[in-house]
């Protein structure tokens, strides 16, 4: 059962930033998957979007193993998925590096780690 949540913790792919690039909807955003990583130019804000199954959330402010990121704020986003909550959590890509995001759900004992690197 935990093994199921965690696959549907981050549901969606995870888009290169290059193909956001070619939408004009504002702010880049990604969805969360576990274990994946994904590339921003340094001085871009960005969204990492993550939904849960069950109760519960993902802890605000998630783990920052660098401070080439810095963490902006978190909300609660639609669509509603019908399992559970999504959260949107932005952040800015401050300095070059390599920072590992891990976002700590509330209530499942698990969480989903992103690397975020900033060139």
């Amino acid at each position: 059962m935990v093994r199921s949540r965690f696959r549907l913790a981050g549901l969606g792919l995870v888009l290169t930033v290059s193909a956001l690039a070619c939408q004009s909807r504002g702010p880049l955003e990604v969805n969360g998957v576990q274990t994946r990583s994904l590339s921003v130019p340094a001085g871009t804000q960005f969204g990492i979007r993550l939904s849960t199954v069950g109760p519960g959330e993902y802890v605000s402010p998630p783990s920052l193993s660098d401070s080439a990121l810095q963490f902006l704020d978190a909300a609660f986003v639609g669509p509603n998925n019908p399992g559970g909550p999504t959260q949107l959590f932005r952040f800015h890509a401050v300095a070059r590096g390599r920072s590992i995001v891990t976002f700590q759900h509330s209530e499942g004992g698990y969480s989903v780690t992103d690397t975020v690197i900033v060139y």
